[in-house]
């Protein structure tokens, strides 16, 4: 057992520190480590990906955020600016069940209400999103990057859907 009387003598300051996942200050937390991980280059976060960010759980705390900020500046490269397709497969894979089903909603959505071409009744879900991977594929002459952000996916996702649906 441990001594009450050590416990007492080392215990003289106790600083609470709350989990980052319930921090309010998360926003200036990420902008200082992408200050102090970049140097002279200043990269920021999208909006949307800072609202990503505020909503996960991140179980990882500080390791976690600083290696996945690491990790998406190198894949950012010459654009300062953090999005969607910047960050790794296991963050994306990592986010809520709601997250990933709000994405596939939104391809979803996106493919019924184009009037181009009507989905079939009785069509499954991978076989839309497949779809409309492909015509927007096809209308961005094939640039994943390009469909990928107009779909507001990753590329890495583009390139799982379109190896899934094959």
């Amino acid at each position: 057992a441990f001594r009450e009387d050590l416990y007492y003598r080392l215990n003289g300051l106790v600083v609470k520190l709350p989990p980052l996942r319930e921090r309010t200050d998360l926003e200036a937390v990420i902008n200082k480590l992408l200050a102090a991980e970049s140097g002279a280059l200043r990269y920021t976060v999208s909006p949307d990906i800072m609202q990503l960010f505020k909503q996960h759980n991140w179980p990882g705390n500080f390791r976690q955020l600083t290696n996945l900020l690491r990790t998406a500046m190198v894949m950012a490269g010459d654009d300062l600016q953090i999005r969607l397709e910047h960050l790794p497969d296991d963050f994306l894979e990592d986010i809520s069940g709601a997250q990933q089903v709000s994405t596939e909603t939104s391809i979803a959505t996106a493919s019924l209400t184009s009037t181009a071409s009507p989905v079939p009744q009785g069509s499954r879900l991978d076989e839309v999103t497949l779809s409309t991977i492909q015509r927007s594929l096809a209308a961005h002459g094939g640039n994943v990057s390009a469909t990928a952000k107009a779909l507001g996916v990753s590329r890495n996702t583009i390139y799982r859907k379109l190896q899934a649906g094959q």
